[in-house]
């Protein structure tokens, strides 16, 4: 809804499949949908550009051409034939995206090089700021109740993140780039695993993971040839790699527990070592605090023993902000997020994510405190002693 143009990507390779062909359709009834119940949105329809990805030495190779002849079925006229890896066709994409732009009168907001300049500075004073800590303690549903919008998937099941996500957002006349990473189990990576995939030697997937078997909760015997993506240490270690370089060029790192572990873990406290190491700034967040009063603790009671865990094993900090807040209100929600569905418009067209809805019907706490202690932090861990 909020799109002017969706790039539309099928596989070079391996052709266009049945699953290509349910998205289009899928798609077609989607934006017929937004157009009915939100005509005044834009004052054009969103273009969709066909793009065929994977397509190095296309004019070499009788299958991309296949690709390209498959790709008519789909309803949006000859693909783009690019290759994201080696950077071909990258330009003609481009093109493409300025002339949907000019045609949408949206060339007026291409920047000039004194705009550029003022954008780049005002980047520069941006605060960054990290959401780290163990998996499912509710990193994502922050920076959606930060953003008053469900921006990330979230739910009860860990190992929903698996990149750092990047968002910036301007609010107490500041600027946010807000990171949500990947929950973490330990932070040392694999540097083998890491490597996986150089070319030097293919390996399968039960190799790569190391077990004959895997079991996972609801799922009996799954096996990793199939779908190696759900459960594949190599995507665990590039997961962590991402976390602790979103780390390294943080100010301000949030380091998310809850009140259910009782006590910092042994991943809690490396994390936090690990940004004394970096010199980055740090604040804690006790999240998941309408449990807490569920169990007739108040957040200042919950903040107060979260603080003398501090002081116990975190005293190289000194005096650390914390923060009790409540991401999703479980009096208000006691079910988990469910995933958008634009098709829902049809039969109830409010159903969009507006931040009143979003408000209504997570009700988070304790967020402008957390924001603001962020900026304080940020501020004195960014002031200069001077030494004259």
């Amino acid at each position: 809804i909020q799109s002017d143009v969706i790039v539309y990507l099928v596989d070079g390779k391996h052709g266009v499949n049945s699953i290509d062909l349910d998205f289009s359709q899928w798609l077609r009834k989607t934006l017929g949908i937004v157009e009915k119940f939100y005509p005044k949105s834009h004052s054009l329809k969103r273009e969709v550009i066909l793009v065929a990805n994977k397509t190095e030495g296309a004019h070499l190779s009788d299958r991309v051409l296949d690709t390209v002849a498959e790709s008519t079925r789909l309803g949006y006229g000859e693909p783009l034939l690019i290759s994201a890896a080696h950077g071909d066709g990258i330009s003609d994409l481009a093109q493409e995206l300025i002339r949907c732009a000019q045609n949408r009168g949206l060339d007026t907001f291409l920047e000039t090089e004194e705009e550029t300049e003022a954008r780049i500075t005002i980047e520069q004073k941006a605060i960054q700021m990290v959401f780290m800590g163990r998996p499912n303690v509710g990193k994502s549903s922050l920076l959606n109740a930060i953003l008053k919008d469900e921006r990330v998937i979230t739910g009860p099941t860990p190992g929903l993140t698996r990149d750092s996500i990047f968002v910036e957002w301007i609010t107490h006349n500041r600027l946010f780039r807000l990171v949500d990473t990947a929950g973490i189990t330990h932070l040392k990576p694999n540097k083998t695993l890491l490597k996986y995939g150089d070319g030097k030697k293919v390996l399968t997937a039960r190799e790569k993971i190391g077990i004959e078997k895997i079991k996972l909760p609801g799922i009996k015997n799954l096996d990793p040839e199939e779908d190696p993506s759900q459960f594949s240490k190599n995507l665990v270690e590039q997961s962590l790699e991402s976390a602790l370089n979103a780390l390294r060029f943080a100010h301000v790192v949030v380091l998310v527990v809850e009140g259910d572990q009782n006590h910092f873990t042994a991943t809690d406290l490396k994390i936090a070592r690990k940004c004394y190491e970096e010199g980055r700034a740090l604040v804690i967040c006790a999240n998941k605090r309408d449990i807490m009063a569920q169990r007739g603790l108040s957040a200042r009671q919950y903040e107060k023993g979260v603080r003398n865990h501090t002081d116990q094993f975190l005293r190289e900090f000194g005096e650390i902000e914390i923060i009790s807040t409540a991401a999703i209100n479980a009096s208000s929600s006691m079910s988990p997020p469910k995933p958008r569905n634009p098709l829902d418009l049809k039969n109830n067209p409010l159903s969009l994510n507006t931040p009143e809805a979003f408000l209504a019907k997570y009700s988070p706490e304790g967020v402008d405190r957390l924001l603001r202690a962020v900026i304080r932090t940020h501020d004195c861990w960014s002031s200069r002693i001077n030494t004259w």
